[in-house]
């Protein structure tokens, strides 16, 4: 959440989740998903990179995107780090006569810059 949010953002995020007895792992890829015995699509555990097993009953797929950005590229456009063409909160970009909007923007959080 940290590309999307921020750091701030995230953090307190992540940090309400685990005070509420979540246990949050990052950094790892899932390799596996075990079903119980009937192989239904009842999930038994998540199996991580590391060969870690977590025992589940539900599991939630977040997929991301990388932005398809090659046309602001060509068109000289601030891009983020993260890929995004950077926006000011108008979402103008640095063309006075180029704007973007929605996933591929990257605009300052009125927050934390």
């Amino acid at each position: 959440m940290e590309r999307i949010f921020g750091f701030d953002v995230a953090s307190s995020i992540l940090s309400e989740h685990e005070n509420n007895g979540a246990v949050v792992y990052t950094g790892k890829d899932v390799t596996k998903l075990k079903y119980k015995g009937d192989n239904n699509g009842n999930i038994k555990k998540v199996v991580l990179e590391n060969g870690y097993e977590i025992a589940a009953d539900l599991v939630i797929v977040g997929a991301g995107t990388i932005p398809n950005n090659e046309l602001a590229v060509q068109a000289g456009l601030d891009i983020d780090v993260n890929g995004g063409i950077k926006v000011d909160p108008f979402l103008k970009t640095n063309d006075n006569n180029i704007f973007a909007a929605g996933d591929i923007a990257s605009f300052p959080s009125w927050q934390t810059g």
